[in-house]
């Protein structure tokens, strides 16, 4: 899976772990799962600084209090 790049590698990794963790359904102690929730986030997060350091912009989050619509317009 990680050997296929492209604009949606990433976001099949994480749909891949999300799966992962409703196939577990209650069980939330998986240790395989959480250390490769833990890689996931860790790689991640050296994106975001890799990013910033280059001057990428990021995307801010949205504001909970603005209305979609009238933004857009």
């Amino acid at each position: 899976m990680l050997c296929r790049g492209g604009q949606n590698g990433l976001f099949m990794a994480v749909l891949a772990l999300a799966w992962w963790a409703a196939a577990l359904g209650e069980v939330s102690d998986d240790d395989e799962l959480c250390d490769a929730l833990d890689d996931a986030t860790w790689v991640m997060q050296r994106m975001l600084v890799k990013a910033d350091r280059e001057g990428h912009r990021i995307k801010r989050a949205r504001d909970g209090n603005s209305d979609v619509a009238a933004a857009k317009r």
